[in-house]
């Protein structure tokens, strides 16, 4: 399974951004390819987190721990949505996709964020 990676390289003391291919077989467990090679490209094509636990004839929950795992160990670009028909996981296509997941990301840690804030000042807040 080969994947654009960025790699960083020096020459002359200065810092290049060279793509390159990498083969991902070798390091991803059998378990971890599979789920990745069920994951569809684009957003239009998701595929709900119950489906690829059938897909792949694992339980829904450690389907989200090896999606966590793809994408912060091997820095896949693996994409959430929860736009309705389609709302579930896949590759990320394009710069707007990304875009798109970095946003909700960025949201989700906000409105956590200002919970975790007005918890403080509750009773039990120590804060």
């Amino acid at each position: 399974m080969l994947v654009t990676r960025i790699k960083y390289s020096y020459s002359n003391g200065k810092e290049e951004i060279v793509p390159t291919l990498i083969d991902l077989t070798a390091q991803l467990s059998e378990l971890e390819a599979k789920v990745y090679s069920c994951i569809p490209k684009g957003k239009a094509n998701a595929i709900s987190q119950k489906e690829l636990a059938i897909k792949v004839g694992i339980n829904p929950r450690s389907v989200g721990s090896i999606i966590q795992k793809l994408r912060t160990k091997y820095f896949l670009a693996i994409g959430s949505s929860r736009d309705y028909p389609r709302s579930g996981y896949f590759r990320i296509s394009s710069l707007e996709e990304f875009n798109q997941v970095k946003n909700m990301l960025i949201n989700s840690r906000d409105e956590l964020d200002r919970t975790i804030s007005c918890l403080d000042k509750t009773e039990f807040g120590f804060n």
